[in-house]
Formats: C-alpha cells, sequence, structure tokens
C-alpha cells in the first residue's frame, strides 16, 4: 500500500512538471539560436517562455510567447524568415500557436510540418 502512494505521488509530481512536447519535419534547415537543424524530424517541447528544439544530440532554446486560439490547425507549420530563424510554429490538432521575437525583420517562408 505504501509503495502503491508512493508511486502515484511520484507520477504525479512529474506530471506536474512535464512540459509538451510535439514531433515536427523541418523541409529546410533551421538556424535556432546559432544551431543549425537540419532538415528532417525535430522534437520541440514547451516549456514556460522557451520552446526547447532537440535534433539527435543537437539542442537549442528561444524564448517564445505561447497563445491558443480558436480553432485547431489541420497541420504543423513553422514559419522563418530570410535567416532561417523561426518566427512562428502552429501545431497541427491543437489551438496552439508559438511566436518568436524577431532579431532582423525577413520575409517568413514555410520549413515545416509535422504532427504531436
Amino acid at each position: 500500500m505504501k509503495k502503491a502512494f508512493l508511486l502515484s505521488f511520484f507520477l504525479g509530481g512529474m506530471a506536474l512538471f512535464a512540459a509538451d512536447a510535439y514531433r515536427i519535419d523541418l523541409y529546410k534547415p533551421l538556424n535556432v539560436n546559432g544551431t543549425e537543424l537540419k532538415a528532417g524530424s525535430c522534437k520541440i517541447e514547451i516549456l514556460d517562455n522557451k520552446v526547447v528544439f532537440k535534433q539527435g544530440k543537437k539542442t537549442a532554446e528561444l524564448p517564445a510567447t505561447i497563445e491558443h486560439g480558436q480553432q485547431k490547425y489541420i497541420s504543423t507549420s513553422v514559419m522563418a524568415g530570410d535567416d532561417r530563424e523561426p518566427e512562428e510554429i502552429r501545431i497541427s490538432g491543437t489551438t496552439t500557436k508559438i511566436t518568436f521575437a524577431k532579431a532582423d525583420a525577413g520575409s517568413p517562408a514555410a520549413v515545416a510540418s509535422g504532427s504531436k
């Protein structure tokens, strides 16, 4: 009984600190805070006011603003500027939109799609 209580307490505590994680597919390389992510599968985790990008052994993070819209997005899209820095990510099957502060103005271009 005591073990079951401790296990449920531990798992409940982990759920409190769990981040939202999604897998996206990059069609073109993406430059995240000086780290170049190649075209292919990439994992993103939303943690408070930042997003962590993971691809293989590479990890990079950027400050972000998380917004929730009225309708769910039908596909995941990543918009990036001419410098290939991410500007916006919309996540398929959710109302989540992630926006990143722009260092330079550039025309956004779609570079990814994917799902949770």
